[in-house]
C-alpha cells in the first residue's frame, strides 16, 4: 500500500511500508492510519524507539 504525505512546506511524498525517513521508518500503512517507528535519544544519550500512529481521521483531542 502507498500513502501520500505532506510537510509544513507543502512538499508531497509517496511512502510505502519500510520507507526510511529522517529519524525512523514507515512500519505499517492501513486505510485508517500510518504507523511510524521513530528513533531518538533520551536526555542521557540512550537510544530510544517509539511508535507513532498518524490517523487519517483524528479522534477528538488528537492532532
Amino acid at each position: 500500500m502507498i500513502a501520500v504525505i505532506s510537510n509544513p512546506q507543502q512538499r508531497v511524498y509517496f511512502i510505502r511500508e519500510g520507507t526510511a525517513l529522517y529519524d525512523g521508518s514507515v512500519e505499517k500503512i492501513t486505510l485508517e492510519a500510518v504507523t511510524l517507528r521513530e528513533r531518538g535519544k533520551d536526555p542521557f544519550g540512550k537510544q530510544v524507539d517509539r511508535q507513532v500512529v498518524k490517523r487519517l481521521y483524528p479522534r477528538a483531542g488528537e492532532q
